[in-house]
């Protein structure tokens, strides 16, 4: 087995590419089903240097993407390590955080189940069970959509044009980023 810091940057460039995307207006995925998925970055950005020894920087709360300090990180080159993000579709909305190196989901908020007839009791209220069944369902739902999204950033990233396209793209936007007083 690979170790995970081998293909981390995939996840770190992936993290990027989300910002841009969002900050371009490009944050809609459609979806091989039909579906749209946005995605944004919220309030936790976290980056560090090309060593995962080297000190981490951590921005929380507001807008940290709108910071001097975000757009200060990526013209030093420091790759964003870990966000916190927010999925939709549809009316419902995922929040969760990402570790980039092991695109692993923590502190994962699903969106509330809506009420219907057909999930409760006799009583009028879901059941245990119901619930159980209805978060499982949400967490599926999520793991789907993020595959979807990181598969239209793979094809994008393994592109034989990657360089001259999309990477050249992301480099003007951080060169053109200026951030805000915060």
């Amino acid at each position: 087995m690979t170790e995970t810091n081998e293909h981390a940057f995939l996840g770190e460039e992936f993290l990027t590419w989300i910002w841009y995307r969002t900050e371009t207006k490009k944050a809609v995925f459609p979806m091989e089903n039909g579906d749209q998925i946005g995605i944004a970055l919220d309030d936790l950005l976290v980056f560090g240097g090309a060593d995962e020894n080297e000190m981490q920087q951590t921005l929380r709360h507001g807008m940290p993407t709108r910071a001097m300090e975000a757009a200060a990180a990526l013209k030093a080159g420091k790759r964003l390590r870990k966000a916190k993000m927010i999925l939709a579709e549809g009316n419902e909305q995922w929040s969760f955080t990402l570790d980039g190196a092991t695109l692993s989901f923590s502190s994962v908020r699903c969106p509330q189940p809506e009420d219907d007839d057909d999930d409760v009791s006799s009583e009028g209220a879901p059941t245990p069970q119901d619930v159980d069944s209805e978060r499982m369902d949400a967490f599926a739902r999520l793991g789907k959509h993020f595959d979807g999204v990181y598969r239209i950033f793979l094809r994008d990233r393994l592109r034989e044009d990657w360089e001259r396209s999309t990477l050249q793209e992301i480099r003007h936007w951080i060169d053109q980023k200026e951030g805000e007083r915060v």
